[in-house]
C-alpha cells in the first residue's frame, strides 16, 4: 500500500511539472516585448530609441502594514539605435494619482527630474520644468496589492477615527494569499501589459505685479511606451513575500536613461 501511494505521489508530482502547474506567486516579473511607442510631438523624441525588450523584477517587503513593492527596470537594446538603462522605482511612487487629490494636487506617477527654476523680472515671477513617469496595467496595481493581505483579522473600529482596528501580521512572509483574480486577468489579458508615460509639466508664478520671463520653445509633452510579456515569459516561480526589496536596488538614475530617448531635459 505504501509503495502505490508513493507512486501515485510520484505520478502527481510528475503531472504537476508537465502542465506547468507548480506553485506560482503574483508579481510584474518577468521579460516583456515593446507593442507601441508614441510621443505628443515629435521634437520630445530623444537621440536614442527605446529598447524592445524589458526585463522587469518585482520584489517586496512588508513595512508599516503595508506591502511595498521594488520595480527593477531592466531596458535591453537589440541594436545600437536602443538605449540600455536599468534602474528601480517603487511601485506605489509609479501609479500614485495626484491631480486633483487633497492635499497634494501634484502630478501622477513618480517624479523624475526637477529642473531648475527660471526666474524673471519682480517677486513671484518664474517658472520649472518637472518630469514624471506614470505607469499602468493590465492586471491593475489594485489586484496586486489585494492579493496579499496586509493585515490580520480586524475586530472592531476606532471610536475616533472610525478606522478599523486589526491585528498586524506577525509572520508576513508566510501570509496566506489568492491570486484568483490576478491570473483570471492574466489570461484574459494573455500576459501581462504595462503602459509607461513619461511626462514633462510646466510649473509657472506670474503673480507678480511687473512680472517678465524670458520665453521658452519648449512646452509641455509628453511620451507613451506599452510593453506586454505573454504568459510564457512570466517569472512568478519566485516568492516574493520571502524576497526583500534590497535584492532589486539600485543606484542608477533613471534620468540619465530618460535623456537618451527624450529630448531637451535639463
Amino acid at each position: 500500500m505504501k509503495n502505490t501511494k508513493a507512486l501515485v505521489l510520484s505520478g502527481l508530482l510528475s503531472l504537476e511539472t508537465l502542465l506547468g502547474c507548480s506553485k506560482r506567486y503574483p508579481q510584474y516579473s518577468g521579460t516583456y516585448d515593446l507593442q507601441s511607442v508614441s510621443y505628443s510631438e515629435p521634437s520630445f523624441a530623444g537621440e536614442q530609441q527605446l529598447p524592445a525588450s524589458l526585463e522587469l523584477t518585482d520584489r517586496m517587503e512588508h513595512r508599516g502594514g503595508h506591502w511595498d513593492h521594488q520595480l527593477r527596470f531592466n531596458f535591453m537594446p537589440q541594436t545600437d539605435q536602443q538605449a540600455p538603462g536599468a534602474f528601480s522605482l517603487e511601485l506605489d511612487d509609479l501609479t500614485r494619482i495626484d491631480t486633483g487629490a487633497w492635499p497634494n494636487d501634484w502630478y501622477d506617477g513618480a517624479e523624475i527630474h526637477q529642473e531648475p527654476k527660471v526666474y524673471g523680472t519682480g517677486a513671484f515671477c518664474n517658472y520649472q520644468y518637472l518630469y514624471f513617469l506614470f505607469m499602468q496595467s493590465t492586471p491593475s496595481s489594485d489586484i496586486l496589492q489585494n492579493t496579499y493581505p496586509e493585515q490580520g483579522e480586524c475586530f472592531a473600529k476606532d471610536p475616533v477615527t472610525k478606522m478599523p482596528l486589526c491585528i498586524s501580521l506577525a509572520h508576513p512572509e508566510e501570509v496566506d494569499f489568492d491570486g484568483k483574480d490576478w491570473y483570471n486577468t492574466v489570461d484574459e489579458n494573455e500576459g501581462i501589459t504595462l503602459t509607461l508615460t513619461f511626462s514633462r509639466y510646466l510649473r509657472s508664478d506670474t503673480s507678480g505685479n511687473d512680472c517678465l520671463l524670458t520665453s521658452d520653445p519648449r512646452g509641455e509633452a509628453y511620451a507613451i511606451f506599452v510593453y506586454h510579456a505573454a504568459r510564457e515569459n512570466l517569472e512568478d516561480k519566485t516568492d516574493i513575500r520571502k524576497a526583500p526589496l534590497e535584492t532589486v536596488n539600485l543606484n542608477a538614475s533613471s534620468l540619465s536613461f530618460f535623456k537618451k530617448i527624450v529630448s531637451d531635459i535639463k
